[in-house]
């Protein structure tokens, strides 16, 4: 059946479905813009939207004659003598308008933005209106016609208004759909910072979501890895079925559960630990503890957070290790009194006085880094 009305233009659910369908792929929006055209039999459309809080949604679109190059040469040199934005932008939403009824052919003649873009482009009108417009945020919607075709007239303009809700739930879909997407991205981007290999796990004990560190050591296959159905799956039976029976009861009764997870070889290497617990929206969080994971420096850290010189900070770094004082001196090459003396320049930095507290401060910014000693 032919998705076209009588007239030859697109029949509305096929407009409909490309404008929503834009709501969540950007290559949807040339087909919108292309069926909105036609159905205005049109040369050119335009989609202009701009969101100052939240500018992962931006969208600036053109289709037909206003393409790329258009665009390009729109925004270097026409963009700031355009009155139509302007005056599109304040009509009420829901409200559509002609642009030749909003000049006189005299003033529509001497504007240079007619006689310099809009004409030699070979447009001669616009019809639209803004879809929404709020603090910090603006769309609109346009269609260009050429000389092709008569002006636009009073049942278009109502034809056009008779989108515009369906322009603006878009608008606030697509808003919505990128909010989530960009507080996704940066959930990930948190999850991927963390050196700790973290697991979330569905109810059924599938695997959900996986920082670098996590993917990284089930790559390993060492005692930790992903069955064919894509369930977390340990290589050792009894621990196996005990983690099943976690999963099963719904977690443990009170309190993360912590196992032991041998690894393979001969069994002389330290096991993994694995911490099982509750996730706040269901499921299951699981961190690992990785003893082969790389030791990383934290002196950079301790200079940043404790605002420690680089000798104090390496003293520091290696009071962690569980290195004394002089092991430290013999270590660095250092006098006994050199030392001394950036211990006490730590103390004085930190606010401490006894090394105890000196490492207790630094084993917490350490670890809420996530940072190996």
């Amino acid at each position: 059946m032919d998705p076209s009305s009588d007239s030859g233009m697109p029949a509305p659910d096929l407009l409909l479905a490309a404008l929503y369908g834009s709501v969540t792929r950007d290559d949807a929006l040339p087909t919108m813009l292309d069926l909105l055209a036609a159905r205005f039999r049109c040369r050119s459309a335009a989609f202009l939207y701009v969101d100052r809080l939240l500018p992962l949604a931006d969208v600036v679109r053109g289709h037909g004659l206003f393409d790329d190059d258009a665009q390009s040469r729109y925004r270097d040199g026409f963009a700031r003598i355009d009155p139509l934005p302007g005056l599109m932008a304040r009509l009420p939403v829901g409200r559509a308008a002609a642009s030749d009824r909003l000049f006189s052919q005299a003033e529509i003649l001497a504007l240079p933005f007619i006689r310099e873009f809009y004409h030699p482009l070979g447009l001669r009108e616009a019809l639209g209106g803004p879809v929404v417009n709020e603090e910090g945020r603006l769309g609109i919607v346009a269609v260009h016609r050429g000389p092709d075709r008569e002006p636009f007239g009073d049942d278009e303009i109502r034809d056009f208004e008779a989108l515009i809700p369906h322009l603006a739930q878009a608008v606030q879909l697509r808003r919505r759909f990128f909010a989530i997407a960009g507080e996704a991205r940066m959930a990930a981007d948190a999850l991927d910072a963390t050196a700790v290999p973290v697991l979330v796990l569905t109810p059924s004990g599938a695997l959900s979501r996986a920082n670098a560190a996590a993917r990284a050591l089930l790559a390993r296959g060492d005692g930790l890895a992903l069955s064919r159905a894509g369930r977390l799956e340990i290589r050792d039976p009894p621990t196996a079925r005990r983690l099943r029976d976690l999963l099963a009861a719904g977690g443990p009764a009170t309190g993360p559960a912590v196992l032991p997870v041998p690894r393979g070889g001969d069994g002389t290497r330290a096991p993994y630990t694995l911490r099982l617990a509750p996730a706040p929206a269901g499921g299951f969080m699981v961190q690992v503890s990785d003893p082969d994971r790389p030791s990383s420096d934290p002196t950079p850290l301790l200079m940043a957070t404790l605002d420690l010189s680089p000798p104090a900070a390496r003293l520091v770094a290696a009071l962690l290790r569980g290195d004394g004082l002089k092991d430290h001196a013999r270590r660095t090459g250092l006098s006994p009194n050199t030392i001394k003396y950036h211990l006490k320049a730590a103390f004085a930095a930190t606010r401490t006085r006894r090394q105890a507290d000196l490492v207790r401060l630094a084993t917490g910014i350490v670890r809420d880094f996530d940072i190996d000693s």
